[in-house]
């Protein structure tokens, strides 16, 4: 984005943007980066490290995103099953011009955030053909309770619960007693339901915080995708 030859002009646009003009800036700054394209240099070092016969998933991730007592949950653009450096150098372009959303702009306008501060960075993960996917919150979000893991999940691909596909289990777990305390499901197992609460307990004491972690079970191994702050 640094390089292209609209970029003064796009700062000019920003600084001006609010809630009144945040769809008209949107259209503009979509129309001056339409010929936007990945430096060679970048796609020769993403090259390094992908395999040709693997899918990727390509996810935003703004700087200002998930900050105290802001949230721009779903306002950012993120890819799955993507392959090859074509289509993924497609995708990183359209992460990083999800910064200027109508929507994005509209919700730093309205929270006086400035937008020229709106940086993006961009991660590409190898995708895990996920058996289970879901999200375990280390604070009972639903009654507060802090000694209460509540973990929720269903088959196939976090995407699908998120775009509410499929339905979620839940399943609840008393780390302080050590017992499941609510099991509405068949997809965990009591190993499985122990094993996500005890990488969540450690992850909430590596930040010093409550979190909210997703995860995925692949061939009966556990990976953890993304943690952030409930």
């Amino acid at each position: 984005v640094s390089g292209n030859k609209n970029e003064c002009k796009v700062h000019l646009l920003l600084k001006v943007v609010s809630k009144a003009n945040a769809k008209e800036t949107s259209e503009k700054i979509t129309e001056l980066y339409s010929d936007l394209t990945l430096p060679e240099e970048i796609r020769e070092e993403i090259l390094k490290y992908i395999n040709p016969e693997k899918k990727y998933a390509v996810r935003s991730s703004g700087i200002k995103e998930d900050l105290s007592g802001f949230s721009f949950a779903g306002q950012y653009d993120t890819f799955i099953n993507i392959s090859g450096i074509d289509e993924i150098a497609e995708a990183i372009v359209k992460c990083y011009l999800s910064t200027y959303s109508e929507t994005a702009l509209s919700y730093l306008a309205a929270n006086g955030i400035s937008a020229e501060e709106a940086g993006m960075s961009v991660i590409i993960e190898e995708m895990v053909n996920s058996d289970v996917s879901g999200v375990a919150f280390t604070v009972n979000p639903l009654s507060g309770d802090d000694k209460e893991i509540l973990i929720e999940a269903a088959v196939g691909q976090g995407e699908n619960l998120v775009s509410g596909k499929v339905s979620a289990e839940k399943y609840s777990y008393n780390w302080w007693e050590r017992e499941i305390t609510s099991k509405e499901g068949e997809l965990l197992s009591e190993q499985n339901i122990k094993e996500i609460a005890d990488k969540a307990l450690r992850i909430q004491a590596l930040f010093g915080y409550p979190c909210d972690i997703e995860f995925a079970y692949e061939n009966g191994v556990l990976y953890i995708l993304q943690a952030r702050a409930i």
